[in-house]
């Protein structure tokens, strides 16, 4: 999960304010999140960058309730 964690390193790099952050990344975000969310990895780079994008892509995180799951039987972005 390096290359999603450098993915996101890499739109947030690029998000100046809300909503500007790439959509190629936010899209594949979600798609590992659906295939993978329950992943200590997936869910370990997610959350280091949770702050951000709630900050940056408001209406990706709103869709994503995911996001801020917390579930003490699977990993997620919220719990890491």
């Amino acid at each position: 999960m390096r290359a999603l964690a450098c993915l996101l390193d890499y739109a947030a790099s690029h998000a100046t304010k809300d909503g500007t952050m790439p959509g190629d990344v936010l899209r594949l975000l979600a798609g590992v999140l659906a295939a993978r969310g329950g992943d200590e990895a997936v869910a370990a780079a997610g959350g280091a960058h949770l702050p951000l994008l709630r900050q940056r892509a408001t209406a990706f995180t709103a869709a994503l309730p995911e996001l801020y799951a917390l579930n003490a039987q699977r990993p997620s972005p919220a719990a890491a």
